[in-house]
């Protein structure tokens, strides 16, 4: 789940900050989803998704194909920085509009 939190975020700073609303919307989506798992492992339970609901999981992906296919090396660069600050501080989530809470420790 990490990972997939990684590659989310790593999109949505290679958009932001013109991020597009269906992006924003896929972001979102797929954050939930990611939430909904964190929240069943936190509880016991296993870190998984149902198959009927990892549609924006695979959205996801393959957006993030098409946005590490065209963005200039700069702003694929520029993007990791931010992950990495990002990745360091007390933030839940950088997406505006994020329900993300804070995963137990």
């Amino acid at each position: 789940m990490i990972s997939l939190l990684r590659v989310l975020y790593l999109g949505y700073f290679i958009v932001a900050p013109d991020v597009a609303e269906g992006d924003l919307a896929l972001f979102l989506r797929a954050e939930s989803l990611l939430q909904e798992s964190i929240d069943s492992a936190a509880s016991g339970l296993d870190w998984n998704l149902p198959t009927e609901r990892l549609g924006p999981i695979e959205q996801l992906l393959l957006r993030m194909d098409a946005l590490v296919a065209s963005v200039p090396k700069y702003r694929y660069l520029e993007a990791w920085d931010k992950l990495g600050r990002f990745a360091g501080s007390d933030e839940c989530s950088p997406l505006p509009g994020s329900q993300l809470n804070k995963v137990p420790q």
